[in-house]
């Protein structure tokens, strides 16, 4: 039965991803070919719908994972920068948000993707409990725990170091009732029940597959302060100074440049049509294509004149990764990025050896577009 669940939650944050990245694609042109329009609130509202359903597909993805946790170097600054632009407020909500991270530069050992998805969580939390507006506080620290303070966590921590994320928000708060229940599964606050209640429960659960756990303190009308605990091994600085010299050279061509021409091959209908939409207004030539068997065809008689491959990973047929070897084969140079709505770590590690690939989670922006494109070139570049 546990499997069978696994696989749903699997399918369903596949599909569900698929039509946010639609939703969220079409709302977005829609500020841009009228920036200052009657509809622009709306559609504002519009994307933070699509911003909380996207956290709960990570839930979703988190849950039929279980744990398997993917073990990569992560970045503390782009973990929270990222987070940040993943909950976005309206612009009227009255909400500040503020950064204060202190060694920033630090690296940890973890799944950027479940990570973010449970910072994520948490600071979609702090959002909620201020509905009249206030300030969300993100802060960060080294901190040395010993034996008697991992067992005051009330989790079974191993003594040593660790970073420690605190996001405080200025809301409404919660008594000694309400923080006892926090974390339970299905638990909101919310009067009309717009989440799950699943966002701290799965966050938690995150940070105890990495060996971390999250505390909570609270006191009515004085706020929330979220402490994630997550552990650093070993010397986590020491390869600090190595991270930013190997990239620096090739920053001249680590951008990629416009006019490229892109082969997309997506079977969803929205995701294909707007996708392609992006890449028209970013000054690329786009060959849209809906099947792997299709698209290996058309790169097979025209590789030379294709710059880059932009496909997903569920496809009829020939599937995205099968379809990149296939594609691999005939051009070992070849440069790609594959959005999707599963986990990219689950497949990506399985392509050839120095395959030039860069991960894009659905549902993207162009911003998150654009990012992903200049990856992947900038994996030609350096060579």
């Amino acid at each position: 039965m546990d499997q069978a669940l696994e696989r749903l939650a699997s399918a369903v944050a596949h599909d569900l991803n698929n039509d946010l990245q639609g939703i969220r694609g079409f709302a977005e042109l829609l500020l841009q070919q009228d920036p200052g329009g009657s509809a622009r609130r709306s559609v504002e509202m519009i994307l933070a719908a699509v911003d909380r359903c996207a956290a709960l597909t990570t839930h979703l993805e988190d849950y039929s994972r279980k744990d398997d946790v993917d073990s990569a170097p992560v970045d503390l600054r782009d973990l929270v920068t990222s987070t940040v632009a993943a909950i976005r407020p309206p612009p009227d909500a009255g909400i500040t948000i503020r950064q204060r991270l202190h060694a920033d530069d630090l690296k940890l050992q973890g799944d950027v993707r479940v990570l973010q998805g449970a910072l994520t969580a948490v600071a979609l939390n702090a959002l909620e409990a201020m509905p009249d507006g206030g300030e969300l506080t993100i802060t960060s620290r080294v901190e040395a725990l010993d034996r008697a303070a991992c067992e005051r966590t009330h989790h079974a921590l191993s003594p040593g170091q660790f970073l420690v994320i605190n996001l405080r928000d200025t809301g409404r708060g919660m008594d000694q009732d309400l923080l006892e229940r926090a974390f339970d599964p299905f638990f909101s606050t919310n009067p009309d029940r717009r989440g799950a209640g699943m966002g701290l429960a799965l966050a938690r659960a995150a940070a105890l597959r990495h060996g971390g756990t999250i505390t909570l303190t609270s006191s009515p009308a004085m706020g929330t302060a979220a402490q994630v605990y997550l552990p650093l091994g070993p010397s986590p600085t020491a390869q600090a100074p190595e991270t930013p010299a190997a990239p620096s050279p090739p920053r001249r061509s680590a951008v990629a440049p416009g006019g490229l021409h892109v082969l997309h091959v997506e079977d969803d209908e929205y995701a294909l049509d707007i996708a392609a939409r992006m890449l028209d207004r970013l000054g690329h030539r786009v060959t849209a294509v809906e099947d792997g068997e299709q698209a290996v065809a058309i790169y097979r008689e025209g590789w030379r004149d294709i710059d880059m491959v932009l496909l997903d990973r569920s496809l009829p047929g020939l599937d995205g990764p099968e379809a990149f070897r296939q594609m691999h084969a005939i051009n070992p140079e070849i440069r790609a990025v594959f959005c999707t709505g599963w986990d990219p770590g689950r497949f990506v590690a399985d392509l050839p050896d120095g395959a030039r690939v860069a991960a894009l989670s659905k549902p993207f922006t162009r911003a998150d577009l654009v990012a992903a494109l200049d990856r992947a070139w900038r994996l030609g570049s350096q060579e």
